[in-house]
């Protein structure tokens, strides 16, 4: 009994993360459709935390905050508004100022919506 309920549980689980797993990709290609500026503001944001430049990172961000986006495209933007801040985080506690002030800049702009 208890192996058919630990099967059960899993299974949900299961469906819980291809559920998830589902929204991400949606939120990803939200972008695939959309205006040039707009996907390539998303591209470039994607670059810039690729290659750790974190203040192109962040204008491409706020350009894109500033633009009418789906709810699938405000999820994307979402997401690497979070990978920024985790980078952002890890560059401020080695000494990078202008990280520090990114982090700043980010939390000062959550508070005001």
């Amino acid at each position: 009994m208890a192996v058919v309920a630990l099967l059960g549980i899993c299974g949900c689980g299961d469906g819980q993360q291809a559920a998830t797993h589902k929204a991400i990709q949606v939120a990803k290609e939200s972008f695939d459709t959309a205006p040039e500026a707009l996907k390539a503001d998303y591209a470039e944001i994607k670059s810039a935390l690729a290659s750790n430049d974190l203040v192109k990172a962040k204008a491409s961000l706020d350009q894109l905050l500033a633009a009418q986006l789906s709810p699938e495209q405000q999820q994307a933007v979402a997401e690497q508004r979070q990978a920024l801040m985790v980078k952002a985080s890890v560059a401020a506690q080695q000494g990078d100022a202008n990280a520090a002030k990114i982090i700043q800049e980010l939390r000062s702009r959550s508070r005001g919506r």
